[in-house]
């Protein structure tokens, strides 16, 4: 069953889900050329604006990271990276056509550019600990990352999850 059964079956009434799937079918097999191209730019450029958000928060928190103990970055990493996180979910769910494997994409490569950005950026901000004689500022950069990263994907993951887990639940149901 695809998304667009899923989604009449809970919605509109059994008479009328025939016909709304049949305008749906046919919309979607005039798609030109052009305007997958178009939808294939808007999410580059959306997962390119997401990176350079992630940059720009980085340099930031290089002050915060040079003055705060590990618990008050741990804290800060956390609710920024799950507020950063959900409002980056929310514009990629949001974007027209956006197929699964763009949805895989993000999963995959995102958090690798995320565990690197944060891995430089704590290490520069080690550096400036370091000169400015601040032993508090000093923060293992592996895990400054990888707490960044887990709280940034937890909206991706829990979206990911509702959309494929619940289906795959439903079908083993059905099965039964």
């Amino acid at each position: 069953m695809d998304i667009y059964q899923e989604v009449l079956r809970k919605k509109i009434r059994p008479r009328d889900r025939d016909k709304a799937l049949r305008a749906l079918y046919k919309s979607e097999a005039h798609i030109t050329a052009q305007s997958k191209f178009w939808h294939a730019l808007n999410y580059w450029l959306t997962l390119f604006a997401i990176l350079i958000g992630n940059v720009f928060l980085g340099i930031v928190l290089v002050p915060l990271f040079v003055i705060a103990d590990e618990l008050t970055v741990i804290f800060f990493l956390v609710i920024l990276g799950f507020a950063f996180g959900m409002f980056c979910d929310v514009i990629v769910y949001h974007m027209e056509r956006v197929k699964d494997e763009y949805y895989a994409l993000i999963a995959g490569l995102l958090p690798f550019l995320l565990l690197a950005n944060f891995f430089v950026v704590t290490i520069g901000s080690n550096f400036w600990a370091a000169v400015l004689q601040r032993p508090a500022g000093i923060h293992n950069p592996l895990l400054v990352s990888l707490i960044y990263t887990v709280s940034f994907m937890l909206p991706f993951i829990y979206h990911l999850y509702k959309l494929y887990g619940e289906k795959k639940e439903e079908a083993i149901v059905e099965d039964a």
